[in-house]
C-alpha cells in the first residue's frame, strides 16, 4: 500500500513539475480602427498590452478572431493592408477568417494573406469540396503542442452573399 501511495504521490508531483503556464491572449472586429481616437487607443494600446503580456510569460498564443476588414476609410482604402502590416509587427501567431473578410472579391483576401506573416485560417470554408483556406496550425510552446483552428460564422454566406457565394459552408460542429 505505502508503494501506491508513493508512486501516486510522485506521479501527482511529477505533473506540477512538468507544469507549464500558456497565456492566449485574442483580439477580434478591429475593423480597420487601428489608429487611436478618443478613449481607445487602437492595436498601439494592444501592441502595448500584448508586449507586457509576453514579458510576462514567454508561453503566449496571439489571435485575431477575424473581421479585419470594413470600418474606417484609412483602411477600406487601402485593402486593410495598413491593419495587417500593423498585425505583422505585434507578431499575431493566426487570424480566424471572418465574415467581413468577404465584404471585397477574393482577390483582396489573397492580398492580405499574401503579405501577412501569418496564416488566416477556418476549417469550415470548402470550394470544389476541398478546404479553400488553411485549416489550422499546430504550434509547440514549452514542449507542449497547441492546435489552433479557424471557424467562420456560417451566416457569412447569407450576409456576404455577393463574395461567399463560390464557396461550400459547412457546419462548425460537424467539421470540429
Amino acid at each position: 500500500m505505502k508503494k501506491v501511495l508513493l508512486i501516486t504521490l510522485l506521479l501527482v508531483m511529477a505533473v506540477f513539475v512538468m507544469a507549464q503556464r500558456l497565456t492566449i491572449v485574442h483580439i477580434n472586429d478591429t475593423h480597420g480602427h487601428i489608429w487611436a481616437e478618443g478613449e481607445y487607443g487602437g492595436l498601439a494600446a494592444v501592441a502595448t498590452l500584448i508586449n507586457q503580456v509576453r514579458a510576462e510569460n514567454p508561453n503566449t498564443i496571439f489571435l485575431h478572431a477575424g473581421d479585419i476588414n470594413t470600418g474606417v476609410p484609412e483602411s477600406d482604402l487601402q485593402d486593410a493592408a495598413p491593419d495587417i502590416v500593423a498585425l505583422n509587427l505585434m507578431k499575431v501567431d493566426a487570424v480566424a477568417i471572418g465574415n467581413h473578410e468577404f465584404d471585397n472579391d477574393a482577390s483582396v483576401l489573397a492580398k492580405q494573406m499574401e503579405i501577412a506573416h501569418f496564416p488566416f485560417l477556418s476549417a469550415n470554408i470548402y470550394k470544389d469540396g476541398e478546404p479553400a483556406f488553411q485549416e489550422y496550425i499546430i504550434k509547440e510552446i514549452a514542449g507542449i503542442k497547441v492546435a489552433i483552428v479557424g471557424f467562420t460564422a456560417q451566416e457569412t454566406e447569407i450576409l456576404e452573399y455577393l463574395y461567399a457565394k463560390d464557396y461550400e459552408w459547412k457546419d462548425v460542429i460537424e467539421v470540429a
